[in-house]
């Protein structure tokens, strides 16, 4: 008698994979879904920082601030499209996680949604409108 079984063994890893996947799926998405939200603001605030760096300018130029106040605008634009770039990344590398989550492998058609109405119509399925 072996004392691990090789069936057995593979068995539990599948019975532990399959229960964690929908977690793993769950906690990408979120990650996912977050990091979008987040970099929705840090281009919001990117476009706002830019019109302030722009005002500063211009009051600037027309003598009514001194430069320390354009330089703070740039410093803090340059900050918001740091964290953008960083968002950026992250959220490229939270949706491979989701990939990797959801299985990935499979591969895109290049499908009109006609020709997958047919596909379903030949076999037998319904599509919903």
């Amino acid at each position: 008698m072996q004392l691990f079984s090789n069936k057995r063994i593979k068995k539990k890893l599948a019975g532990a994979t399959s229960l964690k996947a929908p977690e793993d799926v769950e906690n990408a998405l979120v990650a996912y879904a977050d990091e979008q939200i987040r970099r929705e603001a840090l281009v919001q605030a990117s476009a706002a920082a830019e019109r302030a760096v722009a005002q500063y300018r211009n009051q600037y130029r027309a003598g009514l601030t001194d430069f320390q106040s354009v330089l703070d605008s740039q410093r803090s634009l340059l900050a918001y499209q740091d964290q953008l770039a960083v968002s950026d990344g992250t959220v490229a590398s939270n949706f491979v996680r989701l990939y990797k989550a959801l299985g990935g492998g499979w591969q895109a058609m290049d499908t009109t949604p006609s020709e997958i109405e047919n596909r379903h119509s030949q076999n037998g399925l319904q599509t919903t409108d």
